[in-house]
């Protein structure tokens, strides 16, 4: 993660390289580069990147995995359909 010291390094270092008057600019066609890769990337994406689908997909994944370990070592766990006494 980025934190605020090494965002105003970054500025300061694009002053000093760029000068004030292209900043503008500049900020600009980042923004405008990074939407365009955003749209993209859902184009390609789509539903795929869905939070709710990747956490369900996750807890299916984990499910699985357990219902194979327990089938290896002979265990059974209480699945959460099941009421535990």
């Amino acid at each position: 993660m980025i934190g605020p010291l090494e965002i105003v390094i970054v500025i300061v270092l694009l002053l000093l390289v760029f000068g004030y008057r292209y900043l503008p600019s500049l900020g600009r066609k980042a923004g405008t580069g990074a939407r365009e890769l955003k749209e993209g990337v859902e184009e390609v994406v789509g539903d795929k990147a869905n939070p709710k689908n990747l956490a369900r997909s996750a807890g299916k994944g984990v499910r699985e995995a357990r219902e194979f370990r327990d089938a290896l070592t002979g265990k059974e766990t209480p699945s959460a359909a099941e009421p535990t006494s």
